[in-house]
């Protein structure tokens, strides 16, 4: 999926910064209309997801993303496509078409990470596979079956949204910003869970957390806690059944929580 990322990075800082260069023989023009190709088959299905949304926003601010931003989007991307085969399928095969708009015949196509474009935009370029894809088609289909096995693999190894439930999230969590424990109970009790700017916080008594029982098209769970007169609204997705990811009403990161 980091091949996914970098062509949405691409999208997202060309759309914002135009510059009249070519870079390993990609025009801007190039990458806008490969960057296209991806952005139309991820859009519908993960436009509105905050990863995705902090990703290109991150792009077209700056020209670049940051690693954290490419790390959660590359989740959100694994995730959707281990609960969506079809989604999966439609990506693997929009990868090869955006490589081959590159404006230059025997070029040797994008991926990401690498050599720079303009000044930030980070791409690689791999021209034995895919002259090779141009010059006989069957190694166009070897590429797509071997990005099926890798999202089949991820599926199993990690688990994903299709083997969570509401219920997932009942236990004892470690929560990745360094403030301690969150614990979750079958009755609706938790702790920790509150935050407010950003930060937690108890202002004592009893807490209570409400799951919605099922996530929303963007894989996301509502997540409702109360104490006392505070209430607040975030957004949890599990990446596997003992990972997932907190966002605020937002779509800001929070924290992620990781089961001991």
């Amino acid at each position: 999926m980091d091949v996914v990322v970098g062509f949405l990075v691409a999208w997202a800082a060309g759309k914002a910064r135009r510059v009249a260069k070519i870079v390993d023989g990609l025009t801007d023009d190039a990458l806008d209309a490969a960057g296209e190709r991806v952005w139309k088959v991820v859009a519908p299905k993960l436009g509105v997801d905050p990863s995705i949304q902090r990703l290109t926003a991150e792009a077209r601010d700056a020209g670049e993303a940051t690693p954290g931003a490419r790390a959660d989007a590359v989740r959100a991307l694994q995730a959707a496509a281990a609960a969506d085969p079809h989604f999966a399928a439609e990506l693997a095969a929009a990868l090869p078409a955006a490589e081959r708009s590159a404006s230059t015949p025997s070029h040797s196509g994008v991926i990401a990470t690498g050599n720079t474009v303009g000044r930030n935009l980070k791409i690689d370029n791999s021209s034995t596979f895919v002259n090779k894809v141009r010059q006989n088609p069957f190694y166009a289909i070897l590429a797509l079956a071997v990005l099926a096995l890798v999202v089949w693999g991820l599926s199993s190894a990690f688990g994903g949204p299709a083997q969570a439930d509401a219920s997932t999230v009942v236990g004892n969590w470690t929560a990745s910003d360094g403030t301690g424990n969150k614990s979750f109970s079958a009755d609706g009790q938790c702790d920790g869970v509150f935050y407010d700017q950003g930060k937690p916080l108890d202002i004592g008594g009893p807490m209570s957390c409400a799951l919605s029982e099922k996530p929303d098209s963007n894989g996301l769970y509502t997540l409702r806690v109360t104490q006392s007169m505070n209430k607040a609204t975030y957004k949890l997705r599990f990446d596997s059944k003992d990972h997932a990811t907190v966002f605020d009403s937002a779509g800001r990161k929070l924290y992620e929580l990781e089961r001991f």
